[in-house]
């Protein structure tokens, strides 16, 4: 297996989890950067024996020409610049969600080269594979999601700017998008709730009568979760790491011990994305196997791309 030179921009948290699983599909990672004069850069490097760290990405560009691939881990704020910068280079370049919070920054990257995967992993994990399976196989569907991010509402509105919704929600809507291709809002509905908190109750359907219900249950006690109802079946994702699938219900006549009759699922399989390792960050392996595949000159099959990405985005913009 050729080791593919690979550099990593950003080295904040998520990119230590990039690490092992680059390592583990088979990349060379030759260098990483932060920004200028970072020392969270020399660390990060010597935690993890990358052999070189340069001062920013200019000086990362023009000093290693040999790197064939990129990670790109910064700030959502930075995404887009580095992001431009790169495509000068056309090299496939693998760059954490969302890129950006609002739809009009894509337009700066409407020309980028075709090799850049967006690190939406959560399609890549096992329970997410098992209800994209279930739904071929058994569609129409009801679909139900609950996205109970954090919103302050103390804020006000001029300051409200649904951040946790852009930046993570979007992880939702687009596990929606990759199960359901070409799924259209029908409509959105805000709900009030007390102390001034609100949500959004979303409707949404696809060309096969796939139905969905997204419930953006902002600071709910709940879980992210997802629900698909395909008669005789119900699989449930809560949270999206764990499944569950149910067929039938079991009567539970009323006892001595408790006087009430009980109607109970009845549980057919169940399963973790842990199921087979507990090394990597869920999906990442998988999705750095995709990486070096795409790196070596094959299509993709999983993973994002700067589409979908701006799919993502603008659903959650027009949801808002």
């Amino acid at each position: 297996m050729k080791k593919h030179k690979i550099a990593i921009i950003g080295t904040g948290n998520i990119a230590n989890f990039h690490v092992p699983a680059l390592r583990a599909t088979g990349f060379n990672i030759v260098a990483c950067t932060g920004k200028k004069n970072s020392k969270t850069a020399h660390e990060f490097s010597a935690k993890h024996n990358i052999p070189s760290v340069t001062n920013g990405l200019d000086e990362l560009i023009n000093n290693f020409q040999e790197i064939e691939a990129f990670i790109v881990a910064v700030s959502v704020n930075s995404t887009v610049e580095v992001l431009e910068k790169l495509n000068q280079l056309k090299k496939p370049v693998l760059v954490e969600k969302p890129i950006s919070l609002y739809p009009r920054d894509f337009e700066k990257l409407e020309n980028f080269n075709s090799n850049l995967m967006v690190a939406y992993n959560r399609r890549f994990y096992s329970t997410v594979q098992k209800a994209k399976e279930f739904i071929t196989k058994n569609k129409p569907c009801f679909i139900k999601m609950n996205l109970p991010d954090y919103i302050d509402f103390t804020l006000k509105d001029s300051e409200q700017d649904f951040y946790n919704v852009r930046e993570n929600s979007v992880h939702g809507i687009d596990i929606l998008n990759y199960l359901l291709p070409g799924l259209e809002i029908n409509n959105v509905t805000t709900y009030k709730q007390p102390n001034k908190n609100i949500g959004k109750s979303i409707q949404l359907k696809d060309k096969y009568d796939n139905n969905a219900l997204v419930q953006m249950n902002w600071n709910s006690p709940s879980n992210f979760s997802l629900n698909i109802e395909a008669h005789p079946y119900r699989l449930e994702l809560k949270p999206f790491e764990r499944f569950s699938l149910y067929s039938g219900m079991s009567v539970i006549e009323p006892s001595k011990d408790f006087p009430l009759r009980r109607y109970v699922p009845d549980l057919i399989e169940e399963g973790h994305v842990f199921t087979k390792n507990k090394e990597f960050k869920p999906g990442f392996l998988e999705q750095s196997k995709e990486f070096y595949n795409i790196v070596s000159g094959e299509k993709k099959d999983i993973s994002a791309d700067l589409n979908d990405a701006k799919i993502a985005c603008s659903m959650a913009d027009e949801i808002l």
